[in-house]
């Protein structure tokens, strides 16, 4: 799906020989000293390049420039949050739930008596607590007063907990779920980490103090570790629990200690049970009792409640938290599997109510070889697809999704953009269901937290149009997506829709009517129209910092030497050039990945992994040098490598206007911001043509013979000395006077070294590796 230069331009127009002749080869920035890309034109128009039209406005803006416009009246974005680094020891993995749960408010204990009520009457836990020998009348006869150490609650409370499953918690005829209280604070549960493990290498483990072990349509065994033999019903991990319970003494762990260790359990059933919508566990003492909850805004706790007092609403909570009504727990039952001999799930379908299907509803079944894609985090949008077929076998992918609410829901965007005909956009909506719940009925209705921001789940229904960008068959099909998508993008905007969320995998490789790759973006979940009023949330979003542009990675509540501004198109842009950057990093070939320890990856990880000012820093760095010929597996072509330092350097030039726009602070700053912001938005055209004109000109250079040959890597050079980068250096997270003056100092070697070899810059940074 080629180009055309801006939306302004008639169907199936081109850039023509302006766009090409501005990205035409440089005579001094050759990629190798021995060969270059062959010179060619642009490819011809395919059908499906053609945008909206519109005549200019009397000011002479074009449409594109009419529709940014709207988006400037928007005060700031939503901040990101700033990452925190888990260790996969434990310690640091809490610090991070801590971070992404923030406020853990307390509920009373009028919430706690109330909580279940309706559903499990007291008559059956009136009966068994007077017909169970562990039961005096007043208290549990096991379960000491006063223990010396933690285990001494283990098997006790394991007894009192099996009494009450198998009393008043025994299935109802006829039902085939079962459930069993399980001693597992020796147990070893591995956490998720798709594909599904077979050895302990690599990943988490941790040990709930206690667990129950369920069957049922939700629910299937862990796979076996490396040298261990499957003993059928006695395979438990995070995949096959109904909820855990931690044993603390009286004199035990402070509430938030109590949280963020049950939160990393809570966290990994999340994962490995992608239906759930809420978890809900126990903390335990030897005299009271307290509940903790964990959904997609967050978590709460309750006040504890003594055991002695409250011996029917300790049993209530035990029945509901192991309940075999799997919707009482938290579950999704609209989607529902078959477990096969071997404890594992081996077909599922997923339904869809909506009123304008046949008989009000639609069920799809699920893809079992094609895991779904899972959001890491228990707070924010909790995003998963599933890859399903329809009746007929047609693919089809169902997005569920926990929107903050005032946003726009998805389905609405999708039908805006399908209803205007915009081209290179997934808007093929084949079902949507939407307020199915919400986080606010998981709470007290009058609850007041400055950290609680209700979600609403929605479920969407979409034509698979193709796989994502990481399924690439040639350079010529991944760059000619990822071009198609730009376009897409540009059409979007034009449209009043800003994406706001460019990644890997929302690009997708589709076919034209004649078989031809194009590409097209999907997923408009995080889009924003510029009709939108909605407030700015206080609640930070997780964008996926490996794409986020420069700008954005400065926009956390930390940050404070920048002004906030609005997410907008040129930090969407940016981000085409980190996804080209990822392809170039982390694949060595068609399918396969260079391993973590690449030096590619490494610069990868520095971005996601280092604060909003260091990882901001690095990326300015990496835009204006562009990858390093020693860190791009040979399977690339130089053409690929040429355009990613080239729309590299482009971009450089931009964040740097717009972060220096951002440092106009004081009296007067925020309208004089506003005037050169708008004044940089006014180039709209000109930067979409340009980047577009560019992949445009390679996607040409790779379609001919030898245009896709590895590129060259020259010898290694001896390393030069070389001082360290701001981001490198111990600091501050947040601006300074250095960051000033850094700036100041990298302008000055951007103008010495703009004209000189590319390669030849590249290796007086470091010896290459042999």
């Amino acid at each position: 799906m080629p180009a055309s230069s801006s939306p302004d331009t008639e169907p199936g127009a081109r850039a023509g020989s302006r766009a090409s002749a501005s990205v035409s080869k440089p005579e001094n920035n050759p990629v190798s000293p021995a060969t270059d890309p062959p010179k060619v034109e642009a490819t011809k128009p395919l059908p499906s390049s053609t945008v909206p039209t519109s005549s200019a406005s009397p000011d002479g803006r074009s449409i594109l420039r009419r529709s940014q416009e709207k988006f400037e009246e928007m005060k700031h974005s939503t901040p990101v949050k700033a990452p925190v680094a888990g260790d996969g020891k434990g310690g640091k993995d809490k610090a991070l739930l801590k971070a992404n749960l923030k406020e853990i408010p307390t509920y009373s204990k009028d919430f706690l008596l109330n909580l279940y009520k309706d559903a499990i009457p007291p008559g059956k836990i009136t009966a068994f607590l007077e017909e169970s020998p562990l039961y005096d009348g007043e208290r549990w006869v096991t379960i000491p007063e006063v223990a010396k150490e933690e285990k001494d609650l283990y098997e006790p409370f394991l007894k009192v907990v099996q009494a009450i499953l198998s009393g008043p918690g025994k299935p109802e005829d006829g039902m085939l779920s079962t459930r069993k209280a399980i001693d597992t604070h020796d147990t070893a549960f591995v956490h998720y980490t798709p594909p599904n493990p077979t050895t302990l290498d690599g990943y988490t483990i941790t040990k709930p103090d206690l667990a129950i072990l369920a069957t049922g349509p939700s629910f299937e065994e862990p796979l076996p570790q490396e040298g261990q033999e499957r003993v059928p019903g006695y395979m438990i991990g995070y995949s096959n629990v109904v909820a855990v319970f931690d044993f603390k003494r009286n004199k035990g762990d402070a509430k938030m200690k109590q949280v963020t260790q049950l939160a990393v359990y809570c966290r990994e059933i999340f994962f490995s049970q992608p239906n759930r919508q809420f978890v809900r566990a126990l903390i335990i003492t030897e005299t009271k009792f307290r509940l903790l909850h964990f959904d997609r805004s967050g978590a709460y706790v309750t006040r504890y409640l003594k055991i002695k007092e409250y011996p029917i609403v300790f049993v209530r909570l035990v029945l509901a938290l192991s309940s075999h009504n799997e919707r009482l727990v938290g579950l999704d039952t609209s989607i529902q599997w078959t477990v096969g001999a071997d404890g594992r799930k081996n077909a599922g379908t997923i339904r869809v109510r909506n009123s304008k299907l046949p008989n009000g509803a639609s069920t799809y079944n699920l893809i079992m070889d094609e895991p779904p894609l899972i959001y890491n985090s228990i707070r924010g949008p909790g995003t998963i697809r599933w890859n399903a077929t329809d009746a007929n076998g047609n693919r089809v992918y169902v997005k569920d999704l926990w929107r903050a609410f005032g946003r726009s829901p998805e389905y609405k965007l999708l039908q805006e953009a399908s209803d205007e005909k915009v081209q290179g956009v997934l808007t093929d909506i084949l079902a949507f269901e939407d307020k199915i719940a919400q986080t606010m009925d998981y709470r007290p209705k009058d609850v007041v937290s400055s950290d609680f921001f209700n979600r609403i789940f929605s479920r969407l229904v979409m034509n698979a149009a193709g796989p994502s960008l990481s399924a690439f068959t040639s350079q010529l099909e991944a760059i000619t997506a990822l071009r198609d998508a730009i376009i897409g993008h540009r059409n979007l905007l034009t449209a009043g829709i800003l994406h706001r969320e460019i990644t890997m995998d929302n690009i997708l490789i589709t076919k034209d009517k004649d078989g031809r790759p194009t590409g097209k973006i999907c997923d408009l979940a995080g889009a924003i129209p510029s009709y939108e009023k909605a407030e700015v949330s206080g609640e930070p979003r997780e964008g996926e910092r490996l794409y986020l542009s420069a700008s954005v990675l400065r926009t956390s509540i930390e940050e404070r030497e920048l002004a906030a501004v609005v997410h907008d198109y040129l930090d969407d842009l940016e981000a085409f050039n980190y996804v080209l950057s990822v392809l170039l990093f982390r694949y060595k070939g068609v399918g396969t990945k260079n391993p973590p320890e690449d030096e590619g990856r490494q610069v990868m990880a520095r971005w996601e992994v280092s604060s909003g000012f260091a990882a901001s820093l690095a990326k300015i760095d990496y835009l204006k040098a562009g990858p390093k010929v020693w860190q791009v597996s040979p399977f690339w072509s130089e053409t690929c490598i040429r355009l990613c330092c080239d729309v590299g350097k482009y971009f450089h030039k931009l964040a740097k206007q717009k972060k220096a726009i951002r440092s106009e602070r004081g009296e007067g700053g925020a309208a004089i911001r506003k005037e050169k912001l708008s004044l940089l938005y006014d180039g709209i055209d000109e930067h979409y043509s340009t980047v577009i004109a560019r992949f445009d000109v390679a996607v040409a250079q790779l379609t001919v013979a030898g245009g896709q040959d590895p590129h060259y890597i020259p010898p290694p050079s001896p390393p030069a000395n070389t001082r360290k980068r701001r981001y490198e250096e111990e600091g501050p997270t947040t601006g300074t006077k250095r960051d000033i003056e850094d700036d100041e100092e990298e302008e000055e070697e951007e103008e010495e070294d703009e004209d000189k070899p590319m390669v030849k810059r590249q290796n007086t940074s470091r010896a290459l590796s042999n």
